[in-house]
């Protein structure tokens, strides 16, 4: 499990990025930095896509992010990602979850496979 624990929107995506490299090294360290790296980017993209650009939250505002991460067929893959968004309105939290899930969703669809990554 993943857990950024509080933190500021300005700096979530940076807290991720730790998260997910420590959660990485310690169950897979067999995956290629390169595939790491480029799955890293796309989950931090949508992120930053659903907090800030649909959700437009505050930089001040409080997040916590968790997710589960595997190795699917030598492949890193986050499931279950949630957003927990510290506000007076507890919906909030819901609505941003769904949107980064259904963002992944998207992304993933035109995600390059693992041989193309990392070929150059």
């Amino acid at each position: 499990m993943i857990r950024t624990g509080p933190v500021r929107a300005s700096g979530f995506e940076s807290r991720f990025r730790r998260a997910a490299y420590a959660a990485a090294a310690a169950r897979h360290p067999e995956i290629p930095a390169d595939l790491l790296n480029a799955e890293i980017d796309r989950v931090s993209a949508a992120l930053h896509r659903v907090i800030a650009e649909r959700h437009g939250l505050s930089k001040g505002a409080v997040i916590a992010i968790t997710a589960t991460f595997s190795a699917e067929g030598g492949r890193p893959a986050f499931r279950d990602l949630h957003v927990d968004v510290y506000s007076h309105d507890g919906p909030v939290s819901d609505l941003v979850s769904a949107d980064l899930r259904a963002e992944l969703d998207a992304t993933a669809r035109a995600a390059p496979r693992a041989r193309e990554i990392g070929t150059a």
